[in-house]
């Protein structure tokens, strides 16, 4: 019933605990990238459809992975978490009541285990007000249904934060929250790409790219005070790093957006440039 699409540089061991947690969906792991290592690779074509693709990219591996999806329903799983018990049955089930996408609740997993979700009230009432506080739409989460959701829903080339896009993009699709707790997602993966200085340095161009989406009014406006408040994290960034002019350009843009709230910033900028 469910394909399982788990994209991957297939480097980590961690690999293999992912598509074990999947069994019982029929599972496409797409290597993508030149860095793979050629034990793990091999293990792994033992374990579930292997297909290699050359470009190293995650959004690309996702979409290139849906086409071998010949399941009524189909998911994403990166390759450092896991499925728990039972995942798959909790989210087939909600599915009859006709969603095109089921999300689930489910763990992070930092020195402990810690729902995502504490409160689901605000996420049934308000979707899109609730998500602009919490990302509750991780990449383990969902399960999709091929009939409503097309592939190409996902063909973008996002390298960060594309769960974000995505949950935007699926707007006005039916979205079902269950708060049953089926899978572990780990953030205390030190490689983590959510940790690089690149990640949060394109926080500020993808807002701004997030606020040209068909949206209601209400949620463009807290897309615009997030931008403002990423461009004065990306100007701080620099400042730290000695880049004045990249930081004093990113203030004036923070500015230019409307962030007056940040006009006393200038200051760490000037007095940067009196050293």
């Amino acid at each position: 019933m469910i394909t399982t699409i788990i994209p991957t540089t297939c480097e980590r061991p961690e690999l293999l605990r992912a598509i074990a947690s999947a069994q019982g969906s029929r599972v496409v792991v797409v290597v993508n990238g030149n860095r793979y290592d050629p034990a793990l690779f091999e293990r792994v074509k033992a374990l579930a459809t292997t297909v290699y693709l050359p470009e190293g990219n995650v959004s690309a591996a996702r979409f290139h992975g849906l086409r071998y999806v010949e399941t009524p329903f189909f998911g994403f799983l990166d390759d450092d978490d896991e499925y728990l018990p039972g995942w798959a049955d909790v989210r087939l089930q909600a599915m009859d009541s006709g969603a095109d996408v089921v999300v689930t609740n489910g763990f992070i997993r930092e020195e402990t285990d810690t729902p995502l979700v504490d409160d689901t009230e605000p996420i049934r009432s308000d979707p899109l007000g609730s998500f602009m506080r919490r990302n509750w739409f991780a990449s383990p989460a969902s399960l999709f249904r091929a009939e409503t959701i097309p592939p190409e829903t996902f063909d973008f080339r996002i390298r960060y934060f594309e769960w974000t896009w995505l949950f935007f993009v699926l707007h006005g699709k039916r979205i079902e929250f269950v708060n049953d707790l089926t899978y572990r997602k780990y953030e205390d993966n030190a490689d983590s790409v959510s940790k690089s200085a690149a990640y949060h340095l394109a926080y500020p161009d993808f807002l701004a790219d997030l606020c040209a989406l068909d949206l209601p009014e209400r949620i463009k406006r807290e897309i615009r005070t997030k931008r403002q408040s990423a461009l004065n994290s990306a100007s701080n960034f620099h400042l730290s790093n000695g880049e004045i002019g990249k930081s004093a350009a990113l203030h004036m843009r923070c500015l230019a957006t409307g962030g007056w709230r940040y006009l006393p910033y200038t200051r760490s900028i000037v007095a940067a440039l009196m050293r």
